[in-house]
């Protein structure tokens, strides 16, 4: 059975890494069986001052169905990185994102100078190319990749792509790297139900969602303003989701600002963060589920959305522009702030029987885009090649 080590900067039970996290538990929980998975994570959750308290901490430990190495000491110390890489005898380093400093580079380093096994490595950028923030960190990010390439690492490192955006967005950067590109797509922990009819909706009346990390890069307010220019009865806006750094929590509160100016008829509601096993039930009870996110790589909650029956108001910067075409949804470019509106105002004015059309719609899309088996079966066959090119 071939070991796979795996950096990741925050785990399970953390939650404020959202979709990485979701990826890798998903990845573990599918394969198992297959592959023994070491990962190495910070002993706190992403944000976090204090460690938490009811796992083992500075050891390796089983936390369902991995081996974890849960350390604050690795964070500041290449020492201590170096050991805790070197008490396995691992056959794959697999690394989540690219610019991280803490992980990666470090790792890489340790690795080009020998002072760790020379294991083949798979990258898997997470969508971090095609961040909608990027330009703030680009020249530090521009040299970066200038010493990934001069090093070679492009044409050492195997990549992890979930679609074909990601390939080019790969290929841009790193172009000798392009024969060593998979395209996986990520695993889901979704069980698919039958079709549930729960939920009705009167015209003039709206019931939308929003579930995901509160940040800049998911574009929310592009939503406030699309609801401050429909006409409606009743809109209500639920939102959920975890405010993990200070620039997130100023712009949530630049958000709110504008919420305030929004008419009586439409109301907004943060929940905060929402346990995972709630969230089906949330879905299943909401007519619509707004994302004009600025870049996903992936996007489980979007995965999730069409399982549970919520057709989906999405942008184009998702691996999913095919929804549209079964009629789970919409696809906006993201410019087009205009067409979001006449969307939204759309699903407000449709009835019931149009409504439910397009719920079961969303549903018999997850239906042919949430295979588990298939995906799984992708992964085991890119980590044996990969593992069997060292």
């Amino acid at each position: 059975m071939k070991k796979i080590m795996i950096f990741i900067g925050s785990y399970l039970p953390g939650t404020k890494s959202a979709g990485v996290t979701t990826s890798i538990s998903n990845m573990v929980e599918n394969l198992k069986s297959e592959f023994e998975f070491y990962i190495v994570t910070a002993d706190r959750d992403l944000g976090e001052s204090e460690p938490y308290k009811n796992v083992l901490l500075e050891q390796w430990t089983d936390y369902e169905g991995a081996h974890v190495y849960y350390s604050g000491k690795y964070l500041n110390s290449i020492k201590v990185l170096k050991q805790i890489i070197n008490s396995v005898d691992v056959d794959i380093y697999y690394f989540n994102g690219f610019y991280n400093k803490r992980d990666t580079a470090r790792v890489l380093l340790l690795w080009k100078l020998k002072q760790i096994k020379q294991k083949p490595i798979i990258m898997a950028p997470r969508g971090i190319f095609n961040m909608g923030d990027a330009t703030k960190h680009e020249f530090a990010r521009f040299g970066y990749r200038m010493i990934f390439r001069a090093l070679s690492f492009d044409k050492k490192v195997f990549w992890h792509a979930t679609s074909d955006i990601e390939v080019n967005e790969i290929i841009k950067f790193f172009p000798k790297s392009k024969d060593k590109i998979f395209v996986v797509g990520n695993l889901s922990g979704i069980v698919l139900d039958d079709y549930r009819d729960c939920l009705n909706k009167e015209k003039g009346k709206l019931k939308i969602i929003y579930v995901s990390r509160i940040s800049e890069k998911k574009n929310l307010k592009l939503i406030i303003e699309a609801l401050s220019r429909i006409k409606a009865e009743l809109v209500e806006w639920n939102v959920y989701g975890i405010i993990g750094s200070k620039e997130d929590q100023q712009y949530w509160e630049e958000c709110e600002s504008m919420a305030e100016k929004l008419p009586s008829n439409v109301q907004v509601c943060y929940k905060g963060e929402i346990p995972h096993t709630k969230v089906k039930n949330l879905f299943l009870n909401h007519h619509l589920f707004f994302f004009p996110t600025l870049g996903e790589n992936y996007g489980h909650v979007i995965a999730e959305s069409i399982a549970y029956q919520c057709p989906i108001l999405l942008s184009d910067r998702t691996p999913w522009n095919n929804l549209q075409e079964l009629d789970a949804g919409w696809i906006v470019p993201v410019e087009n702030k205009q067409k979001y509106i006449e969307i939204l105002q759309q699903v407000i004015d449709m009835d019931n029987n149009e409504w439910k059309k397009k719920s079961k719609a969303a549903w018999q899309a997850a239906r042919l885009l949430v295979d588990s088996k298939k995906i799984a079966e992708d992964h085991v066959a890119m980590f044996n090649k990969v593992g069997n090119a060292q």
